[in-house]
C-alpha cells in the first residue's frame, strides 16, 4: 500500500528531531577545566608547549606561564595534545593534579586544582605579556646600514617611560633583531612574542645600536588594561 503524506508532516518531524538532538547534547561547558591554550612546537618533542594562560584559571592560580611546556600530567609523561586532553577530561572538577614544567630550560614541579569550566571561555581573556616598546619595520638596507643581520631587525619607536624595556637599558631608535634565541623579522612579530613570551619570564634580547651589538635582558610583565 502506498503511504501519503499531509505537506505539514514532514517540517514537523524535523523539528521534533532537532530538539531531541539539543536535549541529548551536553552543554559546551561541562567538565573540568585548566584554562590554557595549547600549541607550538614543544621543546625535543616532548610534552605540550602552552601558548596562552587564561586569567585567574587554575592554570593561573598554579603559576603556569605562556611557553610553559608541559611534560607530565598527574605523574605521567604527556604524549601529545590529545592526550592531556583526554586526562583533564578524565578527572573532575575540583581534582588536584601535579605536574612537571619545562620553564627556560629549568624542570619544576606544580599542582593544579582543576575547575569547573566557564560558560565563556573567552571570558576573562588570556594574560598577555608587555615590555613596553612599539617599533616600526625596516628594509633590509637600512638593517645592515645600522649593524643588524639582513633578516631581521625592527626599530624602537616608543620606549614607555617606567616600562621594564626602559629599565632593562632599551633606547628609541635601537634596532631589536633577536628575543630568546628567535630572529625578529617584524615589528608584529615582536609584539607577538612578547604578548606570548609569558608574563614573569625574562629575555635575552639582541640590539644592534650605533654600530655595536649589544645585550639586554626584560623581563615580561602584564599588559597594562588601559592599552586594550
Amino acid at each position: 500500500m502506498r503511504r501519503t503524506w499531509s505537506r505539514g508532516w514532514p517540517i514537523a518531524l524535523l523539528l521534533c528531531m532537532a530538539c531531541a538532538t539539543l536535549v541529548a547534547s551536553e552543554p559546551p561547558d561541562k567538565g573540568p577545566w585548566l584554562g590554557v591554550r595549547l600549541g607550538g612546537p614543544a621543546a625535543s618533542d616532548e610534552g605540550v608547549r602552552l601558548s596562552r594562560i587564561f586569567v585567574d584559571s587554575p592554570a593561573d592560580r598554579a603559576g603556569l606561564r605562556a611557553r610553559d611546556v608541559l611534560l607530565t600530567f598527574g605523574g605521567e609523561p604527556v604524549s601529545g595534545l590529545r592526550d592531556l586532553v583526554g586526562r583533564i577530561r578524565a578527572r573532575e572538577s575540583g581534582a588536584w593534579v601535579p605536574m612537571t614544567v619545562l620553564r627556560q630550560g629549568e624542570e619544576l614541579e606544580l599542582d593544579v586544582r582543576l575547575g569547573d569550566r566557564p560558560k565563556s571561555v573567552d571570558a576573562g581573556g588570556v594574560r598577555r605579556g608587555w615590555i613596553g616598546v612599539e617599533a616600526i619595520d625596516l628594509p633590509e638596507s637600512l638593517r645592515e646600514h645600522f649593524g643588524a643581520p639582513a633578516e631581521a631587525g625592527v626599530m624602537l619607536s616608543e620606549v614607555t617611560e617606567g616600562s621594564p624595556a626602559e629599565a632593562a637599558g632599551f633606547r628609541l631608535g635601537d634596532i631589536v633583531y633577536e628575543l630568546g634565541g628567535e630572529p625578529v623579522r617584524s615589528q608584529r612579530l615582536l609584539r607577538e612574542l612578547v604578548e606570548g613570551g609569558g608574563v614573569g619570564n625574562e629575555y635575552e634580547f639582541l640590539v644592534a645600536r650605533d654600530g655595536a651589538l649589544l645585550e639586554l635582558e626584560s623581563r615580561v610583565e602584564d599588559r597594562p588594561p588601559d592599552l586594550d
